[in-house]
C-alpha cells in the first residue's frame, strides 16, 4: 500500500528529474511541482526533506515514474491499460513546450553545428520517456556473419502485447478519427486513448523540403541509433517521384551525418503506413552501406556514376557531387523501372495493378550524394500468395510481415513471440520430449535436430541463431527482383543498359 506521503515523495524525486534534463527555472519548475501533484490529486506537497542525490545519476525517468504509476493504479486514478498514457502526462507537464524545443535546438545549431544539436534533441526525447529507451534494451539483438556484409538481427521486446482482455475491450470503444494517422501533425500534445498512444511528450522539428512543410521526429521505439522520421506537415499518401529524391538529397545536405530513405509507395514491399508521406532515417550505418559496388556501367551522364551494389537484394548505385543531376538522374531510373519487364525471370511491371517500385536511401559522404534505389516488385500468384519477392513461406515462421525499408538495409526486425518460441525449441534440442507436429517450427526444429542432441543451453541457442540468420540472408535473397544466378545477373545488366538509353533518349 503506497500512502499519499510516499507518492508526495516521489514526485519530488521525478520533479528533480524534470528539473536537471529539462533545465527549467524556477517559475516553470514550480508550475510543474504543482501540476504533477494536481495528477496524482495531492492538495499539498510533503513536508519531509526527499532526497534526490540519486536522481541525478539516471538516464531515464521509467524508475522514478513506476511508483508513481503504481499509486494512480491503486487509487482507481487510471486503469491498468491507461499507465503508459498517464507516464506521458505526467512528464508531459514538465517538458519543454514545442517552441522552447525548436528554439534551443537552433541555439545550439548555431553555436556548435547540427549534429551537437541534434544530439541534445535525441537526449531530450530519451529523458522525457517519448524514446522509451528502458523498453527498448529489453529487445534482442546480435550480429550475423554473411557472406556480403553482417547483418544486424533484433528481437522486438519493446512494444508490450496485449492480452486478450484488452484487446476484446479494444474492439468496444467507439471509432475515432483524430488524429488522423499516427504522423499527423495534430499528434502534437494529444492525451490519447486506450487505442492510440498519448503524445504530451513528443516534440518535432521543422524542416522544408522542396518548398513545403515539413518535420523530423524521433521514434519511440528506436530500432538503431537516433531512429528518426521525416513527415510531411500535409496528411497525404506516399508517393515517389523526382521530388522524393529532392526532398531526400536536401535531407543529407542539411544532415550529412545520418542516411533517410523511404518506403515503396505498394502494399507488401512498402511501410506500414502509405497513407501518409514519410521517410525515415538516423546516425546509423546500415549493413547494406557497408557494400562495395560489384560493377560499374555507363551511366550516359558525367556527372552521375551508376554501379550495381554487391549485395542480397537488387540495389542501383548512383554517385554524384551534383545533387540536382543526381535527381534528375534517380527520377528518370524510377520512371524506368515502374514499366519495366523481365519475364524471363519473373519480372512482370504490371498485371491487374502496378508492380514495381523503388526503395530510395540517400547518404552523403563529404561532397559525394550517394543515392541507392532498391528496386522491388510486389506482384503474388498462387505458390506465393503474400508476394513472389516477399520472405517466401518456408521462412514465415521467423518473418512473415513486410520486408520495408530497415529490413531492406540489412537490419531485421523480429517478432517477440520468437523469444520464448525459440526457448521451446532449445529445450526440444536438449532433449526434451514435446510434440511439435502442429508448430509453425516444425520443419526447423526438424532440420536442427538432425545436429543432435544439444549438451548446454548456450549450444542449442547458439544453433538457433545461425538458422535465423541463414534465414534472414535467405530473405533477402527472396526479395530480389533479379537473382545472384547467371539468368538473374543478365537480365539485371540488361536494365542497366536501358538506363543508359533511357538517359540518353
Amino acid at each position: 500500500m503506497i500512502t499519499k506521503n510516499q507518492v508526495a515523495c516521489d514526485v519530488e524525486r521525478l520533479l528533480a528529474f524534470g528539473v536537471k534534463n529539462f533545465a527549467l527555472s524556477a517559475e516553470d519548475a514550480e508550475f510543474a511541482h504543482n501540476a504533477l501533484l494536481d495528477l496524482v490529486r495531492l492538495s499539498e506537497p510533503t513536508k519531509d526533506e526527499v532526497d534526490v542525490a540519486d536522481v541525478y545519476l539516471l538516464d531515464t525517468p521509467h524508475t522514478l515514474l513506476a511508483p508513481i504509476l503504481d499509486y494512480a493504479e491503486q487509487e482507481g486514478i487510471i486503469e491498468s491499460a491507461e499507465r503508459p498514457l498517464y507516464d506521458a502526462k505526467l512528464m508531459g507537464a514538465m517538458l519543454p513546450k514545442p517552441s522552447q524545443v525548436i528554439g534551443e535546438y537552433n541555439r545550439i545549431k548555431e553555436e556548435k553545428g547540427v549534429q551537437a544539436a541534434m544530439d541534445w534533441f535525441y537526449k531530450l526525447c530519451i529523458d522525457s520517456n517519448y524514446i522509451r529507451i528502458a523498453d527498448v534494451r529489453r529487445n534482442l539483438e546480435w550480429k550475423a556473419s554473411a557472406e556480403k556484409a553482417d547483418l544486424v538481427i533484433t528481437v522486438n521486446l519493446s512494444k508490450p502485447e496485449k492480452d486478450n482482455k484488452e484487446i476484446a475491450r479494444l474492439k468496444l470503444l467507439p471509432q475515432v478519427a483524430y488524429p488522423r494517422c499516427m504522423l499527423c501533425f495534430e499528434n502534437l500534445g494529444y492525451a490519447g486513448r486506450l487505442n492510440f498512444p498519448a503524445r504530451q511528450t513528443l516534440r518535432f522539428l521543422p524542416l522544408t523540403l522542396s518548398e513545403e512543410e515539413w518535420y523530423v521526429q524521433f521514434s519511440p521505439y528506436v530500432y538503431y541509433n537516433q531512429h528518426c522520421i521525416v513527415f510531411s506537415k500535409e496528411h497525404r499518401a506516399m508517393t515517389m517521384n523526382e521530388k522524393t529524391f529532392d526532398r531526400l538529397t536536401q535531407f543529407v545536405t542539411e544532415f550529412p551525418h545520418w542516411f533517410v530513405g523511404s518506403n515503396a509507395c505498394l502494399p507488401i514491399v512498402g511501410g506500414s503506413i502509405l497513407t501518409h508521406e514519410h521517410y525515415q532515417g538516423g546516425g546509423y550505418e546500415m549493413p547494406m552501406h557497408t557494400c562495395e559496388v560489384a560493377e560499374w556501367f555507363e551511366s550516359g551522364d558525367s556527372e552521375v556514376r551508376l554501379g550495381r551494389l554487391n549485395w542480397y537484394n537488387s540495389v542501383v548505385r548512383l554517385e554524384s557531387t551534383s545533387r540536382e543531376s543526381l535527381v534528375a538522374y534517380a527520377a528518370k531510373v524510377n520512371e524506368l523501372w515502374k514499366g519495366y519487364s523481365a519475364p524471363e525471370v519473373g519480372v512482370l511491371a504490371e498485371t491487374d495493378a502496378p508492380h514495381n517500385a523503388v526503395t530510395p536511401v540517400a547518404r552523403k559522404k563529404g561532397e559525394v550524394y550517394i543515392l541507392d534505389l532498391v528496386l522491388r516488385n510486389n506482384r503474388t500468384d498462387e505458390t506465393y500468395p503474400d508476394g513472389i519477392f516477399h520472405a517466401h513461406p518456408e521462412h514465415h515462421n521467423i518473418k512473415k510481415e513486410g520486408i520495408g525499408l530497415i529490413e531492406a538495409m540489412g537490419l531485421f526486425i523480429l517478432p517477440g513471440r520468437l523469444q520464448r518460441e525459440c526457448a521451446e525449441i532449445a529445450e526440444i534440442l536438449m532433449g526434451k520430449d514435446a510434440d511439435y507436429s502442429a508448430s509453425v517450427h516444425k520443419d526447423m526444429i526438424d532440420t536442427l535436430k538432425k545436429q543432435g542432441v544439444a549438451a548446454t543451453r548456450e549450444e542449442a541457442d547458439a544453433r538457433i541463431r545461425a538458422f535465423i540468420n541463414e534465414t534472414c540472408v535467405d530473405i533477402l535473397r527472396n526479395t530480389a527482383v533479379f537473382k545472384e544466378d547467371e539468368a538473374g545477373l543478365a537480365a539485371f545488366r540488361k536494365f542497366f543498359q536501358e538506363i543508359y538509353k533511357a538517359v540518353k533518349a
